[in-house]
C-alpha cells in the first residue's frame, strides 16, 4: 500500500512539474496595459480601420506584438514592434479590407517577450474582447483622383483606372463612371476603359457622396502603347497590383474577384509558351529611393482546372540593377518564375532555372536610388497574378510583407 501511495505521490509531482513548465508569465517588474481600449470594432463598407495604444514598463528590451483574431480563432492581422527597457507608449493601426461579420466577437491579443527570445519562453498574453458593429458615424469623401490621369490605347484594348479616395477608407465608395465620347472610348461600372476608335475622350468618376469628380484623358490611336505607370518604393517596400500594370490585351485578361487584394487580377488565357519569352510581353517601371537588397515575391493563383506544374509560372526579368539568384549568380535576361496555389491567391515565388543552378529566391541588389524596370512575358496558360511585392529583405520578414492589408505603393504618371 505504501508503494502505491508513493507512486501516486510521484506521479502527481510529475504532473505538477510539467504543468509548471507550461505556465508563461512575465517578470513582475514588467507591466503592460491597453490605453482606453475600444468597446467595439468599427466596421463600414466591409472594411475597418482602428488604432490600439498601449502603455508599457519593461525591465529589459522587449518585442511586443499585437494580433487581431476573428471569431474562429484565426489571425487576421498582426504587427510586431520592439522597445528598449523603460516606459513608453506604442500605437498599432490596422486598416484591412477583410469582411467583418456584424455582431460577431473578435479579440485583440497582446503578446510580449524579451528581445530576440523564443515565443515559447517568458511571454505574456493580454486580451481584450470586442464586437464588430457599425457606430452610425459615416466617413465622408474629401477627395478623389484617378490613376493613370492620362494614357493612350490601341483600338479594342483596355485600361483599368484606379480610384483613389481621401481619406483612404470612406463609408460610401459608390461612383458613377462616364465617357465624354463613347464612340471613342467606353467605360464599365468598374472603371475598365475600352478603346473603340481613334480619337480622344475624357473618362470621369463622380462620387455619390459629395458629387466630387475625377477625370482621366485617353488618346486612342493605332500606334498607341498602354500607359506605363511608375510605382514608388517607400521605406523599403514596393507593392504593385497586377491590374495597374501595363499588360497587353489579347492574351492577358482583366478579371474581378473579391479574393484578390484590389478586387481584380490578370490571367494569361492564351496558349502556353514554354520555350520563348516573346508573347504577352510588357514592362513596368519603379522608383527606388532606398538602396539595399530587395526580394521579389508575388500573390498568384492557378486557374480552375490547373494544378501541379500547370498554369503556375511566367517569364520575369529586371533591368537597371544587379540581380542575383540564391547562389549569387547573375540571372539571365528572362527566367522562369514559379508560384503554386489553387483556390486562393498564395504568397510566394521563386526562380526555377534548374539547369543553371539558379533555382530559389530572387534578390535585387540595388546600390543607388533611381528608376528601374520589370519585364514580364507569358509562359503558362491559366496563371493568375494578383500583386507583386518587392521588399528590403533586411528590414521586413515574409510575414510582414505577406499582409494583404498593405496598401499599393504610390503610382506616378
Amino acid at each position: 500500500m505504501k508503494k502505491i501511495i508513493s507512486l501516486l505521490w510521484l506521479f502527481s509531482m510529475l504532473i505538477a512539474c510539467n504543468s509548471h513548465t507550461n505556465i508563461t508569465t512575465m517578470p513582475k517588474q514588467d507591466s503592460i496595459e491597453f490605453v482606453n481600449p475600444p468597446a467595439f470594432l468599427r466596421i463600414y463598407k466591409d472594411a475597418y480601420q482602428h488604432s490600439f495604444t498601449i502603455k508599457y514598463e519593461a525591465k529589459d528590451d522587449r518585442d511586443i506584438a499585437l494580433t487581431l483574431i476573428n471569431q474562429y480563432g484565426a489571425t487576421m492581422a498582426n504587427q510586431l514592434k520592439s522597445v528598449k527597457s523603460g516606459t513608453g507608449e506604442l500605437t498599432y493601426t490596422f486598416a484591412l479590407d477583410y469582411l467583418l461579420d456584424e455582431s460577431e466577437n473578435y479579440q485583440v491579443r497582446l503578446v510580449t517577450r524579451p528581445a530576440g527570445a523564443s515565443w515559447h519562453e517568458n511571454i505574456m498574453f493580454k486580451n481584450i474582447d470586442l464586437i464588430a458593429k457599425h457606430d452610425g458615424k459615416p466617413i465622408g469623401v474629401s477627395g478623389i483622383t484617378l490613376t493613370p490621369s492620362q494614357f493612350s490605347l490601341k483600338p479594342n484594348t483596355t485600361q483599368f483606372l484606379k480610384l483613389n479616395f481621401t481619406p483612404a477608407f470612406v463609408s460610401n465608395e459608390a461612383v458613377t463612371w462616364q465617357s465624354s465620347n463613347p464612340q471613342i472610348a467606353q467605360v464599365t461600372e468598374h472603371g475598365v476603359v475600352k478603346a473603340i476608335a481613334e480619337g480622344t475622350a475624357s473618362i470621369s468618376a463622380t462620387t455619390e457622396d459629395g458629387n466630387l469628380v475625377a477625370s482621366s484623358q485617353v488618346l486612342v490611336k493605332t500606334i498607341a502603347e498602354k500607359a506605363v505607370n511608375f510605382f514608388e518604393e517607400k521605406n523599403g517596400l514596393l507593392i504593385m497590383e497586377a491590374e495597374n500594370l501595363p499588360y497587353h490585351d489579347g492574351g492577358w485578361e482583366l478579371r474581378e474577384d473579391i479574393r484578390a487584394t484590389g478586387g481584380f487580377y490578370i490571367v494569361w488565357n492564351d496558349t502556353n509558351h514554354y520555350h520563348h519569352n516573346t508573347e504577352g510581353r510588357f514592362e513596368t517601371q519603379f522608383k527606388i529611393n532606398t538602396p539595399g537588397t530587395y526580394e521579389v515575391r508575388m500573390y498568384t493563383r492557378q486557374a480552375e482546372g490547373y494544378e501541379g506544374d500547370k498554369g503556375n509560372d511566367v517569364f520575369l526579368g529586371f533591368y537597371g540593377q544587379h540581380d542575383v539568384g540564391p547562389n549569387d549568380k547573375p540571372l539571365p535576361d528572362y527566367y522562369k518564375y514559379v508560384n503554386r496555389s489553387t483556390e486562393v491567391f498564395g504568397f510566394g515565388g521563386m526562380s526555377s532555372e534548374l539547369a543553371d543552378g539558379l533555382s530559389g529566391v530572387v534578390r535585387l541588389k540595388i546600390d543607388k536610388p533611381g528608376v528601374y524596370s520589370m519585364q514580364l512575358a507569358a509562359r503558362s496558360k491559366g496563371f493568375e497574378i494578383d500583386r507583386f511585392i518587392i521588399f528590403n529583405s533586411e528590414k521586413y520578414s515574409h510575414k510582414e510583407v505577406a499582409d494583404r492589408s498593405l496598401f499599393e505603393s504610390p503610382i506616378l504618371d
